[in-house]
């Protein structure tokens, strides 16, 4: 998702008056998907927006967490023109807490957080509360999502 606005560093609150502008969508895709963005859309972006990923759950869930690492740091470091906000992982509810799965989402979230601790156009961000999400556990419900939003 690109968040395109003005004078809004990536470290400052969104308020709801905020102006904001969502290109590229792609709900259900892997994360490679999710971080190619059109180019066009791309070097257009400046410090004033935020652009903001959200995935690689899936990859996670298909042993592929590494390879979603290093996309993830590869993109932050190429984009370095623009304020990126990564969101963390999901743990599984609908999975034990000790699954494999889980497991892996810690081992994750914790390689991501020191990977990108270096880059100054990056951020972050995540909501561990199970109220913000749905039955499953998996997926943001509206009160989730606005919470994050206010982030």
């Amino acid at each position: 998702m690109i968040v395109t606005q003005e004078d809004v560093p990536v470290r400052s609150n969104i308020t709801s008056t905020t102006t904001i502008d969502l290109k590229g969508l792609k709900p259900g895709a892997n994360l490679e998907e999710i971080i190619s963005p059109p180019r066009n859309i791309i070097s257009k972006l400046t410090k004033k927006d935020v652009l903001v990923i959200w995935g690689g759950t899936r990859d996670i869930g298909k042993n592929k967490a590494n390879k979603a690492l290093n996309q993830i740091t590869k993109f932050v470091h190429s984009h370095k023109q623009t304020n990126v906000i990564v969101i963390s992982a999901r743990h599984r509810s609908d999975l034990r807490a000790h699954s494999c799965v889980n497991k892996e989402v810690s081992v994750y979230n914790n390689k991501l957080r020191k990977l990108l601790k270096p880059c100054d156009n990056a951020r972050i961000l995540g909501d561990s509360r199970r109220e913000s999400f749905t039955r499953h556990g998996l997926h943001m419900n509206k009160n989730g999502k606005e919470r994050m939003a206010k982030k």
